[in-house]
């Protein structure tokens, strides 16, 4: 069967649903034909897999298709031909397209020890019947590994702690989050982890599940065995660039597909977005891979002006970050102090705390602790860190729309912000305006 269209989308997560969305939204020609295809009947929301075994059902953590106006077909894209605009389908579809999305996301790493192939061992699949495989086994499951100490793998630590499981964390570098926090934050987090009476092993890392058909213990680096019930990889995905190489497609330094600020790739008229596609970082200018639903929709977003002409261009990834354990939010955008320093930039560092609700005896006032990193040269604001309570998501938006102007370290020690005693902390103790006061006094910042 062939079907012509004007716009062809492969791929239901954020990053397809949302350019389905905005072109949508923003067309002139209402009879533009936009086809979204995906293989799953339901699709997911990848941010939500780690709380879906006891926090929220499984089955309702999916992108809502009909609120959103979302029409899918669901068939298996096989091959693309960007030279003539066609791509097919192994349910016997040929697309003629105009303009082409890739939308493909990412996909779990491989466990990466032996004996990976026993039964009970799982990794972070964006698929609702392997997620209700793996939920249904660990509920008989007392004590569950989980391997990998980034964000993904501390939200399912927690998550097993909600169910009442016996959990050990495994991190191969001597902290956790290590590649998207400075060290402290990272404490903060095993901190609380531990609290939560989670069994945390850094600097270490498995060698070898063992087992009679079904993983029984791991081995770590030391010689150590540690029964365990069932073991969660959590260990790094990749972007799912499988379509975008068979078809010649130009993949960039990280092995996502390399895209231009607009997002369009090598081929003109095919556009990339999500995880699939490779990033300039905002603050370096250097590629990156960075996997984020939030990314992945700002994305969508600028394909679709693309696409209609709007010549929207993205000025890079902020590489913004959320992520909740126990009683506390960690945030992160634009470049930690060790990245900074890694790409050889020369920092201001300001820190400060402050309590959530003022006065702090309100009930619920919890601390927040933010770290401001300016570049010493010019006094931008080039990244910033924050721990707080849960509400703390929306201090670090904040302070991304701060790193996006590159704002200087007096306009936000004299900015202006709404507080409220019993949603923020006092105007006098602001802690992103006393961060950057931190900043000013002690290297000389104006």
């Amino acid at each position: 069967m062939l079907r012509e269209v004007d716009v062809l989308i492969i791929g239901g997560g954020p990053a397809g649903v949302e350019t389905y969305r905005a072109l949508a939204a923003l067309r002139r020609n209402k009879s533009l034909k936009i086809e979204l295809v995906r293989r799953e009947e339901k699709s997911i929301v990848p941010c939500g897999i780690p709380y879906t075994g006891v926090s929220v059902p499984l089955d309702r953590n999916v992108i809502p298709d009909a609120r959103l106006g979302i029409r899918a077909a669901i068939d298996v894209v096989t091959e693309v031909d960007p030279d003539r605009g066609v791509a097919r389908t192994a349910g016997g579809t040929t697309y003629k397209y105009r303009h082409l999305v890739l939308a493909t996301g990412s996909v779990s790493t491989e466990p990466r020890f032996e004996g990976s192939d026993r039964a009970g061992i799982f990794k972070v699949v964006k698929d609702l019947e392997y997620l209700r495989r793996m939920w249904n086994y660990i509920r008989q499951a007392r004590r569950v590994a989980v391997v990998g100490g980034g964000p993904v793998g501390i939200e399912f630590a927690d998550e097993l702690r909600r169910m009442e499981r016996e959990v050990v964390l495994i991190e191969l570098m001597p902290r956790l989050l290590p590649t998207a926090f400075d060290p402290e934050f990272g404490e903060l987090a095993r901190a609380q982890l531990v609290e939560l009476d989670v069994d945390v092993r850094l600097g270490t890392a498995v060698v070898r599940a063992l087992g009679e058909g079904r993983v029984e213990a791991v081995e770590l680096g030391d010689g150590q065995r540690i029964p365990v019930d069932a073991v969660l990889w959590a260990a790094g995905m990749r972007p799912d660039t499988a379509l975008a190489a068979a078809a010649g497609i130009k993949l960039g330094p990280t092995g996502a597909i390399a895209v231009d600020r607009r997002m369009e790739t090598s081929h003109s008229g095919v556009y990339a977005v999500g995880d699939c596609a490779e990033k300039a970082h905002f603050i370096t200018g250097r590629p990156v891979w960075f996997g984020s639903s939030s990314l992945a929709a700002h994305e969508a977003r600028i394909a679709a002006g693309s696409i209609l002409g709007l010549e929207w261009e993205g000025g890079g990834a902020l590489c913004a970050l959320i992520t909740v354990v126990g009683d506390i939010a960690l945030g992160r955008v634009g470049v930690t102090e060790e990245e900074a320093r890694q790409a050889g930039i020369k920092v201001a560092v300001g820190k400060a705390s402050a309590v959530d609700k003022h006065p702090p005896e309100l009930p619920g006032a919890r601390n927040i602790l933010a770290k401001l990193i300016f570049n010493a040269s010019d006094g931008g604001l080039i990244g910033a860190e924050v721990a707080a309570g849960k509400h703390g998501g929306e201090i670090i938006n904040i302070l991304a729309a701060l790193v996006r102007r590159r704002a200087t370290a007096r306009e936000v020690y004299l900015g202006q912000f709404a507080t409220q005693p019993w949603v923020t902390a006092s105007p006098i103790a602001y802690p992103i305006i006393r961060a950057a006061e931190n900043a000013i006094v002690t290297h000389g910042l104006r």
